[in-house]
């Protein structure tokens, strides 16, 4: 069991996500006892497991199951009829829980300035592991965001491919110092993976790039999914007021969607 564990922590410190599937009750015939726990660790497309819930088709499905819930960040709890479900002769049933877990949901803030700041505040206490993106070394530093994982003082799209990775466990917010750097980094983000995509703009400016995104070739229903004008509309203009807002809307996007165990 130690070793399952050490493996969890290993996975995690890999940024890896991870699910652990535990056999909690079993009626009649059933290939382990209560308490057999099997890891499931999700490296890419693959995944790897440690321990046994007592193999076959039992431990098969459970796998199965259990990239699902690693991938939409749910828990779940799982009964099974052997011979119904499975079709295996021992019959007996089997219940088992799969408790995914994996490295802090991200944050990616392109731009330093004063909503940046205040987002970055809001998102550390809510334990999102924060990238902050802005050209100018005197906003992206680590003095003004102590809270940021990772500091890009690039634009540059080249730069940004070697250091910021997205998955959907990924929430990208841009609030950067211009319209043409916000659209900008819009078109480097879309394409890529991620749970949330929010421009700041107002709605004349958002409708203008949703034009332009759509006759660029980007795909009508994912240019839909940008969140522009950025954040609920709880009222409020100050840096703190709109960061609460942009705040909101991820938590109930993660929420939706399920985010990390």
């Amino acid at each position: 069991m130690d070793d399952l564990f050490r493996l969890a922590l290993e996975a995690v410190g890999s940024s890896h996500r991870a699910a652990f599937v535990t056999l909690v009750e079993t009626h009649g015939s059933a290939p382990q006892v209560p308490g057999a726990k099997m890891l499931v660790i999700l490296e890419g497309d693959a995944h790897r497991i440690a321990g046994t819930i007592g193999g076959g088709k039992l431990e098969y499905v459970a796998t199965a199951e259990a990239v699902d819930a690693i991938r939409d960040g749910r828990p779940r709890l799982v009964h099974k009829d052997l011979l119904r479900d499975l079709g295996m002769a021992c019959g007996g049933r089997a219940s088992y829980f799969i408790e995914p877990f994996g490295p802090r949901d991200s944050a990616i803030i392109f731009g330093g300035g004063h909503v940046g700041l205040a987002l970055a505040r809001v998102l550390d206490v809510l334990r999102f592991s924060i990238t902050v993106i802005d050209s100018r070394t005197e906003f992206a530093n680590e003095k003004r965001f102590p809270m940021a994982t990772r500091l890009v003082t690039s634009h540059d799209p080249e730069v940004l491919d070697t250091s910021v990775s997205t998955d959907r466990h990924t929430y990208v917010v841009i609030v950067s110092r211009d319209h043409p750097t916000d659209f900008a980094a819009c078109r480097y983000f879309l394409p890529r993976e991620w749970a949330y995509l929010g421009v700041i703009a107002s709605k004349s400016k958002y409708a203008r790039l949703r034009r332009d995104l759509v006759a660029e070739g980007f795909e009508e229903d994912r240019v839909a999914r940008i969140s522009s004008p950025v954040g609920l509309p709880i009222g409020g203009s100050s840096p703190e007021e709109i960061a609460v807002s942009i705040a909101a809307e991820i938590v109930q996007e993660k929420n939706r969607v399920g985010g990390s165990g």
